[in-house]
């Protein structure tokens, strides 16, 4: 059974996001240091922010093809290399959950 990582960025609409690097570069980056390990999918969102009060600047949907090829893709080494890459698009701290169905 998939399952579902959500990756988010909480912030203003003045904190720096770059939308191009972030699909661009890091998206393709994503599926290429991850798909070996079985991620099926990846997509982001971008909910609109029109205010300085603070909310979610990007939602990136991780789909895998299961617990364990998430937690082989989160544990290789070469992650580090997407942790690296966050820089280049944001100064906001990246946030990590999983996604579970409601009962």
């Amino acid at each position: 059974m998939a399952f579902k990582v959500i990756i988010s960025y909480d912030g203003t609409a003045q904190d720096r996001f770059d939308r191009e690097y972030y699909c661009k570069n890091h998206i393709p980056h994503v599926r290429r240091v991850w798909e070996p390990f079985g991620l099926l999918d990846i997509r982001p969102f971008f909910p609109g922010i029109e205010s300085a009060a603070k909310g979610t600047i990007c939602i990136s949907q991780c789909v895998f093809r299961d617990e364990a090829a998430k937690d082989a893709a989160f544990a290789a080494p070469v992650t580090q290399e997407l942790m690296d890459d966050i820089p280049n698009f944001t100064d906001l701290t990246m946030q990590a959950g999983i996604l579970t169905p409601m009962e």
